[in-house]
């Protein structure tokens, strides 16, 4: 049948590249999940990206699989795409040559997502590219996670019971193949990677009747009877003279069939029957190629090393989503104490990037969506709808790394922030460099494969006079070599109201020194300009607070102690009290991070409410009467908590889920033993109240 008449019983149909597609009438499809094109020789290509197989389809609007193919001369041609149409010049001057874009071939993901295409040109080349997220294509597939040629197709079959897989070593050929009802894709570029997709099955392997297509063949064939119950590798012109290259293969074979007449059943039957005479290919029979630069047998089992001529990549200047922090394609990484501020920071730029209509892709494993997250960008004026939230639980190793290159692909966000790092990273040792760079090498991947920003953000320790921002970090010098550019949060060690965001490394341009300066005002965030406030100095030492600072926030603490005895009090009445008593807002903040918190509120003035933390415990659950709820670290005092933040720890005791020792572990509380509340363990055994006081 024609082109025409096969897409006349089709619904739904719609133009689209270089081929259409269609309502599939195998599924109720409500997506167009259909594609149709015109294949070489006239056939009819019709792939469906749920995964229902090509006879299904054609049962469903009652065609059989002979009717894909005609041999009359009036099939409608597709108009070419600007890329099919393409006109590529190579060389210069005399010796410039052209080639056209014959053929496409595309790579998908399991979702039918593309990855990478398989560029055809004619004269006869190749080249591959992958989409650069705006229309347009980069000519290299650095970062790209290979997949196998035809991969829903593949899983489809294996899922629906089939155990036997063809493979050829072009993607001409296993569409060729797949025109004749078999499940089919390339073995040229398999890797050990890819082996996971047909565990158990029998596969025949298709060589080139040539001396490379069976060098190929055999080297393929190692690694995939990794994973396969049985292999037969079949040269369909065995005893015919073998040249070094450029040999027949199935296509020409299917060919001299057609022209004899035979019928696509006829041939797939004839194929059949050589496969099942053929012998079972074991390795240690198999042939050991005469090139004197041919590796030994025993390393053959190998995947050859992929590799990419100079000549072929297409450079390219760095693309900045925040210049000279975070680039397209690469992974960054900002370090800090807990509570410095970094979510905030991140969140003030996720705010700026969707106002400018950017997407972003927060994944975050601390802070609480409803009572942190939200009113947060809210507060930094984020478009929402532009804003998506992971907070399931999973890490960055393979299953979770393909797992996120999904949603990447099905969100397309310009940033992507992992807060914190660690939570993410899965159960590899955060000292070991080489364990380090499957976490590092696979955000890099990602941020290349989805032309995005990836940053980590990790926790470091208390300032402990590191004295040079590369210390930084604490954990492995492999995180720092993997991220592209590295930042560091902190503050002045005598000071925490002085605070600074400061460039530590930058692989892609000279790094940029200069601090910049921010505050966090109660409930919001402001860039304050550039600062003195070195990275070097946000590392120091602590020196130890003076009587008059000591005395000055012992003033603070018994303030808001005694103004919020009686219950909660808006922001701009406790302020403008304290302005009265001579207590300055700096040294308010400080002390309320030992006594109160504040909640928004917009019932109470200032939009804000404070109150101490000895109110927040009834809506802890309660172990005992008597049991006192006190969360120390930062976020949950000032945002608040609810039941499920406290657990029973044991008989008397409560636990926060967010502890003080800097990394998220829950830690447990002892009393003070001057006044009986609650304070850290690792502490002298007095509450960081009396210790103000003292």
């Amino acid at each position: 049948m024609t082109f025409d008449e096969i897409v006349s019983r089709l619904e739904g149909l719609k133009k689209t590249g270089k081929s259409f597609v269609a309502l599939c009438p195998a599924h109720d499809d409500g997506k167009q999940s259909l594609s149709i094109a015109e294949g070489d020789g006239g056939r009819v290509l019709l792939k469906c990206f749920a995964g229902c197989p090509v006879e299904a389809i054609l049962s469903a609007i009652g065609l059989e699989m002979k009717d894909l193919f005609t041999n009359t001369n009036t099939l409608r041609k597709l108009p070419l795409t600007p890329y099919a149409s393409r006109v590529v010049h190579t060389g210069n001057g005399s010796g410039s040559t052209s080639k056209t874009i014959t053929e496409i071939y595309e790579y998908t993901d399991r979702k039918g997502k593309l990855v990478y295409e398989n560029v055809r040109y004619s004269p006869k080349g190749f080249r591959q590219r992958r989409p650069d997220g705006k229309g347009g294509y980069i000519y290299n597939l650095e970062g790209v996670v290979r997949v196998p040629y035809r991969l829903p197709e593949l899983l489809s079959a294996v899922s629906l019971g089939t155990d036997e897989i063809w493979y050829t070593e072009g993607e001409k050929d296993a569409d060729n193949l797949r025109s004749l009802g078999f499940t089919a894709t390339s073995f040229k570029t398999w890797s050990q990677g890819f082996n996971s997709y047909i565990d158990g099955t029998r596969s025949v392997l298709l060589a080139d009747h040539d001396k490379s297509g069976k060098k190929q063949a055999e080297e393929s064939a190692r690694i995939i009877a990794q994973a396969a119950k049985s292999i037969k590798i079949i040269d369909l012109y065995e005893g015919e003279p073998l040249p070094d290259k450029h040999g027949k293969d199935v296509s020409d074979w299917i060919d001299e069939r057609r022209t004899a007449g035979e019928t696509n059943g006829e041939i797939a039957e004839s194929l059949v029957a050589i496969a099942e005479a053929a012998d079972t290919w074991r390795a240690e029979t198999a042939s050991v190629s005469e090139t004197p630069e041919s590796p030994p047998a025993e390393n053959q089992k190998l995947a050859p090393l992929q590799s990419v001529w100079a000549s072929d990549i297409e450079a390219q200047d760095v693309r900045w989503l925040w210049e000279p922090y975070l680039a397209y394609g690469a992974f960054s990484l900002i370090d800090g104490i807990e509570g410095i501020g970094k979510t905030w920071l991140m969140l003030d730029k996720t705010g700026e990037l969707t106002r400018a209509g950017h997407k972003v892709l927060l994944i975050l494993a601390e802070d609480a969506l409803a009572f942190v997250v939200k009113p947060r960008l809210e507060m930094v004026g984020a478009d929402c709808e532009r804003v998506a939230i992971i907070k399931e639980c999973f890490a960055l190793d393979e299953d979770g790394t393909i797992r996120l290159s999904h949603k990447l692909a099905d969100i397309r966000p310009s940033l992507v922030v992992i807060d914190p790092l660690f939570a993410r990273v899965g159960n590899i040792d955060l000292n070991k460099d080489n364990q380090i760079k499957t976490v590092t090498n696979a955000l890099n991947d990602l941020a290349e494969a989805y032309d995005c920003s990836v940053v980590g953000i990790r926790h470091i320790g208390k300032s402990k006079g590191l004295g040079e921002a590369r210390a930084a970090g604490l954990n492995g010098v492999g995180w720092r070599a993997g991220a592209r550019t590295a930042m560091l949060v902190g503050c002045d060690p005598n000071d925490e109201d002085r605070r600074a965001f400061v460039q530590t490394k930058n692989n892609l341009a000279p790094v940029d020194r200069t601090p910049l300066g921010f505050e966090i005002r109660g409930d919001r965030f402001e860039w304050t300009g550039e600062c003195d406030l070195t990275a070097e100095r946000m590392l120091a030492f602590r020196e130890s607070a003076t009587g008059e600072e000591r005395g000055a926030r012992g003033k603070a603490v018994k303030f808001l102690k005694e103004t919020l005895a009686n219950g909660a009090v808006g922001s701009a009445d406790l302020m403008a009290a304290a302005m009265q008593e001579g207590i300055k807002k700096r040294t308010l903040d400080r002390a309320k991070s030992k006594v109160a918190r504040s909640v928004k509120d917009a019932t109470f003035s200032g939009g804000w409410r404070w109150e101490l933390l000895e109110d927040c415990h009834e809506d802890c659950q309660k172990v005992e009467v008597g049991n006192l709820c006190v969360v120390a670290d930062e976020k949950a005092r000032n945002y608040g908590h609810s039941a499920e933040d406290c657990q029973n720890l044991e008989s008397g005791n409560l636990r926060g889920n967010l502890g003080t020792n800097g990394n998220g572990h829950i830690v447990p509380w002892k009393p003070c033993i001057k006044c009986g509340e609650a304070c850290h363990p690792g502490e002298v055994g007095i509450c960081i109240v009396c210790e103000e006081l003292d």
